[in-house]
């Protein structure tokens, strides 16, 4: 098992917020269908998504969230970007 890193966007009114997840699988095929399934789920109370190029629509075309870009990685780098990034430098 391989891990990849994969980068989620989500957009509402131009809003967009960048999401971060990390998924063990075979290979990178098997990543992509795994994040297609977790972005099928991503809005629980939309039983109806509608299927776009790299994600899914949600509530109307309100909300669109996609895949943006999946790679190999580590669990050591994921890691070490989700510290850095949730991590306060006061100097």
């Amino acid at each position: 098992m391989q891990y990849y890193w994969l980068k989620i966007s989500e957009e509402e009114e131009g809003d967009v917020q960048r999401h971060h997840y990390i998924v063990s699988a075979e290979d990178i095929n098997e990543a992509r269908k795994i994040a297609r399934e977790f972005i099928r789920n991503f809005c629980e109370d939309d039983e109806n998504p509608e299927p776009t190029k790299d994600g899914f629509s949600f509530y109307n075309n309100a909300v669109q969230v996609r895949l943006t870009d999946i790679k190999e990685t580590t669990k050591e780098e994921f890691t070490k970007f989700i510290f850095k990034l949730h991590s306060i430098s006061w100097h």
